[in-house]
């Protein structure tokens, strides 16, 4: 039976009654189908009493028929109501219904995502010395911890299946990152970090949009501001590592630069240290 809502109901059950009175009190007796008056007498014949009885049995057959009747229409109005509010509803989930095939799929990404954030995390507590990348790291495994239970209970209300693993390319860059250590590990890791949360926020800004379900908008919406928080934090510690290395590529290239370039200009030598004779007479010349 398809989803009808209250005052569907309470129309329908108003359209009932009308119907059932206007049947009821139209086919009376006595109004559609009239009792026949028979002569005044005495004494009434067979033929007489055989009369009323048929027209008896006429005016309450009709009844029946009304009855029959209303109901037909009745039924009819009830499965057109039902089969109205049924399209209206058909590409919107309800509140205790399953989702629409977008919604669904947005909660299993966000299944998946929580779980590589998470493992992100956990790497960087057991491999980083840093204090900056260990005490973001933490914070993306208290916030994701909770974000994932609220996102396991929200779709268990909505009867979606979460996967359990992180995508493939998570996978492969975890695996990579396994392999790094030091600085290295910490310049790699946050710029991973960047990555994952700049594609997170994308799609839960779109799906804080355009979500059908109410309950999955709210958490969309809701999960924003921690992800936009953690990805400041990464930006500023990849952003070292950035800054680190334009410095040495400026003085790399000071350093290879023309020799004669770096030489300082000659300095101006004393009035007639270096005059040629002709020079000098004709200074002294002006002298005398």
């Amino acid at each position: 039976m398809p989803f009808v809502p209250f005052e569907a109901r309470r129309t329908i059950s108003e359209m009932a009654r009308a119907a059932n009175r206007s049947s009821t009190v139209s086919k009376l007796p006595g109004r559609s189908a009239p009792m026949p008056q028979t002569t005044p007498c005495t004494r009434r014949g067979r033929n007489d009493h055989a009369d009323i009885t048929l027209a008896s049995r006429h005016a309450y057959g009709g009844l029946i028929m009304s009855k029959r009747h209303g109901y037909k229409t009745l039924a009819a109005a009830l499965l057109f109501a039902a089969s109205g509010f049924a399209l209206a509803y058909a590409d919107t989930s309800t509140s205790n219904g399953k989702l629409s095939d977008s919604d669904s799929t947005f909660l299993q990404q966000a299944a998946q995502n929580g779980v590589a954030v998470t493992q992100l995390g956990q790497m960087a507590l057991n491999k980083s010395s840093d204090p900056k990348v260990k005490q973001l790291a933490q914070q993306l495994v208290d916030d994701q911890n909770k974000t994932n239970d609220q996102l396991k209970s929200l779709a268990q209300a909505k009867q979606v299946t979460l996967p359990t693993d992180a995508t493939s390319d998570a996978q492969k860059q975890n695996k990579k990152l396994q392999g790094e250590s030091g600085s290295a590990f910490d310049e790699a890791w946050s710029k991973a970090v960047v990555s994952d949360h700049q594609k997170a926020v994308k799609t839960f800004t779109q799906e804080g949009k355009d979500a059908k379900d109410a309950d999955v908008k709210k958490f969309a919406q809701g999960a924003l501001p921690g992800m936009n928080e953690h990805l400041k934090s990464a930006q500023a510690i990849a952003a070292i590592p950035a800054a680190r290395d334009d410095a040495m590529s400026t003085a790399m290239k000071a350093s290879t630069s023309s020799p004669m370039e770096a030489m300082p200009a000659a300095m101006p030598t004393a009035s007639g240290a270096n005059d040629t004779p002709a020079e000098a007479g004709a200074a002294a010349d002006i002298k005398h």
